[in-house]
């Protein structure tokens, strides 16, 4: 077996730990960056304005108010969520109207 001077072998626990910080940490990222776009011009966003607009056209009302739960709890969310804590709180406030979409009006 080839093994080059300098590099130790991993233990299967240890890749696996090291992969599951990268995701929590790469999905918090993910999570705290949607926020920011909903509630700033940062990356791209519409600002708090096209949050306002985009939960309008679901149906949501509250404007503002709502824009801001929806946005300010998806970047404190994905803070807590890379930094592992409350890991199931966090995974159900991420996308508080995300099946609303899948539904039809009558």
């Amino acid at each position: 077996m080839f093994c080059a001077v300098g590099f130790r072998r991993f233990s299967k626990a240890a890749a696996l730990g090291t992969g599951l910080l990268l995701f929590r940490v790469m999905t918090g990222l993910l999570l705290a960056s949607h926020g920011m776009q909903m509630v700033s011009h940062n990356m791209g966003g519409e600002g708090l304005d096209g949050g306002v607009q985009e939960f309008g056209d679901d149906g949501f009302r509250g404007g503002v108010l709502t824009a801001l739960a929806a946005g300010g709890g998806q970047v404190v969310g994905g803070l807590l969520f890379e930094l592992g804590a409350l890991p199931y709180l966090v995974a159900a406030s991420a996308e508080p109207g995300g099946a609303h979409r899948s539904t039809t009006r009558c």
